[in-house]
């Protein structure tokens, strides 16, 4: 039975998938040393998961699984994150990798921009084109 359930984990998931998780996984034991509770059978199991979740979910670049990486390394506990858990950390959108401002740097902008807004809106120095497009359309 436990031979029939491995060959069923491995098909349709290519070698390069598995490493992937493999590696992962590994990164993860340091991060939330529960997994080395785990019987080899169980882990095959959650990792088929894992990659279940994430194709399901769009979880397809290295930056998404990097940005993951480092949220699980800030948790408190040393308790495995649930696939969902993982998908949500990878999701958090980085916006100075988009090139854009956070949220609170937006608004300190804006309040910067309001005081040249009534006199000398043509003075103000915007950071990128897409600061120009947040603010002037406020």
């Amino acid at each position: 039975m436990s031979q029939l359930t491995n060959q069923s984990l491995h098909q349709g998931v290519s070698p390069q998938v598995e490493k992937f998780i493999d590696t992962l996984f590994d990164q993860l034991c340091a991060s939330c040393p529960q997994l080395f509770n785990l019987t080899p059978e169980r882990l095959q199991v959650v990792k088929r998961q894992w990659i279940l979740g994430f194709a399901e979910n769009g979880i397809t670049k290295i930056t998404q699984v990097k940005r993951g990486m480092a949220e699980m390394r800030t948790k408190p506990n040393g308790y495995l994150p649930s696939v969902g858990e993982f998908i949500q950390a990878c999701k958090v959108l980085d916006y100075h990798e988009l090139g854009l401002p956070n949220e609170a740097e937006l608004y300190q902008r804006y309040k910067i921009f309001l005081g040249y807004a009534r006199f000398n809106r043509d003075e103000f120095q915007y950071r990128s084109e897409v600061e120009f497009w947040l603010l002037k359309k406020s």
